[in-house]
């Protein structure tokens, strides 16, 4: 989907927003997420999302089961397709 929005956040450090990372899907709607740091994430792509309501709790909470867990080792590129989520839902 064009114009998602696409957000990685660490499973178990929610509270360590210095790791979130996230990016908007192109045209074809491919994204490339740059500097993440090895480890555990939760990868998400929501059609559209209120600014920054990803690092609440509730959201995460609320939406949580249609993230996809992904693992980020050092050195390594990782692809995942991800199904786009309908923030109204």
């Amino acid at each position: 989907m064009p114009n998602a929005v696409v957000v990685l956040i660490p499973e178990g450090k929610s509270d360590q927003l210095i790791r979130y990372k996230t990016a908007r899907s192109d045209s074809s709607g491919r994204y490339v997420i740059h500097g993440i740091a090895p480890g555990k994430y939760k990868l998400f792509a929501w059609d559209s999302i209120p600014e920054y309501a990803y690092f609440s709790k509730e959201i995460q909470d609320r939406f949580n089961r249609y993230g996809t867990s992904v693992t980020i080792s050092e050195n390594n590129d990782t692809h995942s397709d991800i199904k786009v989520i309908r923030f109204d839902q």
